[in-house]
């Protein structure tokens, strides 16, 4: 809070837009909106404003005495819900010969636009006014620069002083990563710097018999979208990227998906299947890559599956939606197991391509159930 002889020297001062200096006692309206112009702060200066009660425009003091009454009264602004974002302010009585004062000093708001009652005040000089267009867009963008990236937000109020290096050294960076695997791997740790950390899921793998899943937490980011996935990538944790860069975890950027397909070719597996379609969830499909995971896996099949199920074939991505089709003509009663195991694909990417074509839908439930494939024409 400011002092007594800092608060004399503000009364004659010129810089007026951290200034607002009244006789009333009454007026709430002028004084709320006083305090949310000074939480706007349009002009970046990041000094504290002050609303003083008890002076004149001349900076000469009224003979106000100031009670608790008055004290509570300005003290209220804070918490009545009229000023939102809630202001950072507080509020207090300076007494002198000629009377009192009574000075609520307001910060800068980190989250502008502050309004009240649902409009946008602004400081121009002397005059108090409510914000243009331009000028509200102005503190958007400023809400925007600092609520960055979740890696980049500052933890506000907290200083170097804070950080106990003793403990990150010698206690939590030797519990999450192993020295042995550091110095001897080079592998990428993706879900570190892609992951959303403002979410409370945990990474999780799933092993089955012929996959293994990875979900993350974090959907495509920026301007990644699925029609330009994998080509075009975004992060959304930059801060992240660039220390995992800089340490080596990373060789190259946009390079993963390239990389781990090519890692899975190497090793004689399928390539591995992205389910870019959830908002909230990164999922991974990594298949198995021996056909031995066929054998015996006949139990759970619906009554209608055949011996061709053991048949393994390749199919192209572009094949695929049309194999299904011809699949489920033939043989209504498949599943998408079955589907998954002839093919050698994830059983989600069978759901997500029967997904996609609305003119195939199934009929009933369970294993009395059966597919149906309409004919497009008639769908149009």
């Amino acid at each position: 809070m400011i002092s007594s002889d800092e608060l004399l020297g503000l009364l004659h001062s010129t810089e007026t837009f951290r200034l607002e200096r009244t006789t009333s006692t009454s007026d709430m309206d002028k004084f709320q909106e006083a305090i949310c112009a000074f939480s706007n702060d349009l002009p970046d200066s990041r000094k504290n404003g002050y609303l003083i009660l008890g002076a004149t425009d001349k900076g000469e003091l009224s003979g106000l005495k100031v009670d608790d009454a008055l004290m509570k009264k300005i003290s209220a602004i804070r918490s009545d819900g009229n000023i939102l974002p809630l202001p950072v302010m507080c509020v207090e009585r300076f007494e002198f010969p000629e009377g009192d004062l009574l000075v609520a000093e307001v910060s800068p708001s980190l989250l502008p636009p502050v309004r009240y009652r649902g409009r946008v005040f602004v400081r121009i000089g002397p005059r108090r006014d409510i914000a243009s267009e331009t000028e509200e867009r102005i503190l958007t963008e400023r809400r925007a620069a600092y609520m960055a990236t979740f890696d980049a937000t500052p933890c506000i109020g907290a200083t170097l002083q804070d950080l106990d290096m003793e403990v990150i050294e010698n206690n939590y960076l030797p519990a999450v990563v192993d020295t042995e695997i550091l110095s001897q791997d080079h592998r990428d740790i993706k879900a570190c710097m892609h992951r959303d950390y403002q979410a409370n899921m945990p990474v999780r793998l799933y092993q089955f018999d012929d996959h293994v899943e990875i979900m993350n937490a974090g959907g495509l980011y920026g301007e990644a979208r699925p029609e330009n996935f994998p080509t075009v990538n975004d992060y959304r944790n930059p801060v992240v990227a660039e220390a995992m860069k800089e340490m080596k975890y990373v060789n190259m950027f946009n390079q993963g998906i390239r990389r781990v397909q090519d890692m899975l070719r190497e090793n004689g597996n399928p390539e591995a299947e992205f389910d870019v379609s959830k908002l909230t969830v990164f999922c991974v499909n990594v298949p198995a890559n021996g056909v031995d995971i066929l054998q015996g896996d006949t139990q759970g099949d619906t009554q209608g599956d055949t011996q061709s199920d053991t048949q393994v074939i390749t199919i192209s991505d572009k094949e695929l939606d049309n194999w299904i089709e011809q699949q489920l003509l033939q043989n209504p009663q498949l599943s998408t197991e079955s589907l998954a195991r002839m093919c050698r694909r994830s059983i989600i990417t069978i759901k997500r391509h029967i997904a996609k074509m609305p003119h195939i839908c199934y009929v009933g439930s369970g294993y009395s159930g059966h597919w149906e494939v309409k004919n497009k024409r008639n769908e149009i």
